[in-house]
């Protein structure tokens, strides 16, 4: 009855934010997370080499994007990866004091591996005072995880109303039905909130709450005549 890894929360990432701050190894992992919604076998690997600038600054309202990932293969399925820097990933390279080709690099200088990084990743959950809960039907207290921030990149394009296929092209998923679990999620809610208040739109003539008039549920009394008897 469980779903999985725990789903990061707004208040989950403002804690980590306000513990790791930029120019930590921490904060670039959660940014490059956060912002890509790469695998762990990818976020390991990422570095300077696939940095690369735009001809032309894109912008979007208030901020200003100026450069692009690009993994000419992704490490589960081969496929290319071409994704914008957002501006708080970008902040993050920036604050960078290093200028080591791999971003996130272990205690003895050596980029680490998925699995290394996944421990070191909880391990600073646990600093920022994000400790494992109960969160669905299993009944198991689930820690946070950088694969956490993955879903929660689905279900905020989902709730933006982004179609499976932007969702799969994000995420780097071949098979629609990985897309589809965000998006069905997010319709359903869109749905249920429709019905409801095109219920309640409905009912406005009557009174502020959603029952039937006391005066509909009965029938007016009539008087029976006792004709021809």
């Amino acid at each position: 009855k469980g779903k999985g890894y725990r789903t990061w929360s707004d208040e989950d990432a403002a804690a980590f934010e306000a513990k790791h701050p930029p120019g930590t190894r921490a904060r670039i992992a959660y940014e490059i997370a956060s912002c890509t919604a790469l695998r762990r076998s990818d976020i390991v690997r990422l570095g300077r080499q696939h940095v690369r600038p735009l001809k032309e600054p894109v912008l979007i309202g208030a901020f200003k994007i100026t450069h692009e990932l690009h993994l000419p293969c992704a490490d589960k399925n081969d496929e290319p990866i071409d994704l914008p820097i957002l501006p708080s990933l970008q902040a993050a390279i920036d604050a960078l004091s290093s200028d080591n080709l791999t971003f996130i690099l272990g205690a003895t200088g050596k980029p680490l591996a998925k699995e290394s990084f996944g421990n070191w990743f909880h391990e600073c959950c646990i600093e920022a005072g994000l400790l494992p809960k109960v969160v669905d039907a299993s009944g198991r207290p689930k820690g946070l995880a950088a694969h956490g921030l993955r879903k929660r990149m689905g279900a905020m394009l989902a709730d933006l109303n982004c179609s499976d296929r932007q969702i799969m092209a994000v995420l780097g998923d071949t098979d629609p039905r990985m897309a589809s679990t965000y998006t069905t999620g997010a319709n359903r809610k869109r749905m249920a909130w429709s019905a409801l208040t095109t219920r309640a739109e409905a009912e406005q003539p009557g009174t502020p709450d959603l029952h039937t008039p006391g005066t509909a549920l009965h029938t007016a009394p009539k008087t029976v005549g006792n004709e021809g008897k």
